[in-house]
């Protein structure tokens, strides 16, 4: 599957997935602004008392539609998921956004890239886990953005290798090279 098709072009980049239902994804994100701390790290058979970013995300997509995202380092994030089949990196403008769609982003005071994960919840509504806060909480997105920045552009951000993936980064530096995320893409795509 070419990357072309894949990607839809503007300027905020979101992850989708291809079958979204909106009622369950509020619900159980809602549930969990009520009853999550923050805690890192978190193991699924944590949630929902205790989560990081990602493990909330994860147990919101299991919760609502049944779905396993892979959980791995924050950072290899974008890449696994653009291997997956029912995923499709989105390129818009915030405002385009819907519920469902997740995103990475970094802190604005850390040196990390891509350090933390975020869901949609409406163009105005950002559902996420923040250690900053210690909990699960949804913002408005200036209050969202007011800690936390994107800062890579798509094939910088699918590209980066997270600082704990230590093995793979030793071998390839800080970004993996474009032909080995393809190859990535590719053999994830086969085993659907």
């Amino acid at each position: 599957m070419a990357l072309k098709k894949k990607l839809r072009t503007c300027n905020f980049i979101v992850f989708r997935y291809s079958s979204i239902q909106a009622k369950p994804i509020i619900q159980i994100a809602s549930d969990l602004v009520e009853r999550t701390t923050y805690c890192t790290p978190a193991l699924r058979e944590h949630a929902p008392e205790k989560t990081d970013c990602l493990t909330a995300i994860h147990y919101i997509f299991k919760k609502a539609l049944n779905v396993d995202m892979p959980l791995t380092f924050i950072g290899d994030m974008p890449r696994q998921l653009l291997s997956l089949e029912n995923w499709s990196p989105i390129e818009c403008n915030l405002e385009k956004t819907q519920c469902g769609d997740i995103f990475f982003t970094r802190n604005k005071n850390k040196p990390k890239l891509i350090s933390h994960i975020a869901l949609i919840i409406e163009p105005d509504k950002i559902f996420h886990c923040t250690p900053i806060l210690g909990k699960a909480m949804i913002q408005s997105k200036e209050e969202f953005f007011s800690c936390y920045e994107q800062k890579l552009h798509f094939r910088k951000m699918i590209c980066y290798i997270d600082p704990r993936n230590k093995a793979l980064r030793s071998k390839q530096g800080m970004y993996l090279p474009m032909s080995k995320v393809y190859d990535e893409m590719i053999k994830g795509t086969s085993h659907s």
